[in-house]
């Protein structure tokens, strides 16, 4: 029996297009709550996710069952901050308020949650199956969809639609072996004669101005490693002359949160309660400048600046 994960998905709430309450396919309907979603801002959503392609749905009203392909899994941690991991789950949207508003859930692609219409309270709860199937709560902030198979090449991210189909690094991977060990891997074969101090001493925030942060992909996530300048051009990469050490975090929606931290050479941000969490800095892809906005470790909207 698969284990089967689920997100009660007033904590999943997304930017974009069409409602999944698996209403079958009403197109003036989804057209119309796709031009309102596409007015609103990310503090109207409570969780955004992405699921792989081969992801399979399940009617399960009023929200989704999802399994997810063999490719992937997802990581978590519940209350008791011990390590789960599950290839399927579901979900479901409630306003917990008084309120008349809705707590939609709708699907858009890849992109899935739910949409908060005027509810005071649009929340809801994370559950991954233990081994015995038995629904365990999670925190979503310690919830990633990852790839099972590390690769073997450098895999960079060279178009805006591969960065934004991928999670952010959430520092809950560290605690596979695999992942460290790749990430070791990784480092020696951009330093073949040693990986300088200042990234692998995690105390040390900042960079040389003669290097970047390169995002390379760590089993299906986007994990920026510390590179030099010329290495890696034709990737995305976040500039060195971005502020004090090149990046910030900066929460945009939701409580407390949003640290920037160091672990074992990888530069990223901590969410906590945020449910806006930014990592903030100058994106950089092929010439261009973007500007990167995130919703619960995933890019909800990637702009070129002007």
């Amino acid at each position: 029996m698969k284990r089967i994960l689920s997100i009660s998905a007033a904590s999943l709430a997304i930017g974009a297009l069409v409602i999944v309450s698996c209403q079958k396919n009403n197109t003036d309907a989804h057209e119309k709550l796709s031009t309102q979603i596409s007015k609103k801002s990310s503090s109207d959503f409570s969780h955004f996710i992405r699921f792989p392609d081969g992801t399979s749905l399940i009617d399960a009203n009023p929200g989704v069952d999802f399994v997810l392909p063999p490719t992937h899994e997802v990581v978590a941690v519940d209350q008791n901050n011990m390590l789960m991991q599950s290839d399927g789950g579901s979900i479901t949207c409630t306003c917990e308020s008084s309120s008349s508003g809705g707590c939609d859930p709708f699907k858009a692609g890849s992109k899935y949650g739910c949409i908060n219409e005027e509810c005071n309270d649009c929340d809801g709860k994370t559950k991954v199956a233990d081994l015995s199937d038995n629904l365990v709560l999670v925190s979503s902030a310690d919830f990633v969809i990852r790839t099972i198979d590390p690769g073997t090449e450098i895999d960079l991210f060279e178009t805006v639609d591969e960065f934004m189909a991928a999670p952010a690094f959430n520092d809950i991977l560290l605690r596979l072996p695999e992942v460290t060990d790749r990430i070791n891997e990784i480092y020696e074969q951009i330093y073949p004669g040693g990986v300088p101090a200042f990234i692998t001493d995690d105390n040390i925030n900042s960079i040389p101005s003669t290097y970047k942060r390169l995002a390379i992909n760590l089993f299906g996530t986007a994990a920026f490693f510390i590179v030099p300048d010329t290495y890696g051009n034709q990737g995305l990469y976040i500039s060195s002359d971005a502020g004090a050490g090149g990046i910030t975090c900066d929460c945009k929606s939701g409580n407390s949160g949003c640290t920037k931290k160091k672990r074992f050479g990888v530069d990223y941000c901590s969410s906590g309660s945020c449910n806006s969490c930014n990592l903030d800095g100058i994106y950089k892809l092929q010439g261009v400048e973007y500007d990167v906005q995130y919703i619960d470790g995933y890019v909800y909207e990637m702009l070129p600046m002007e």
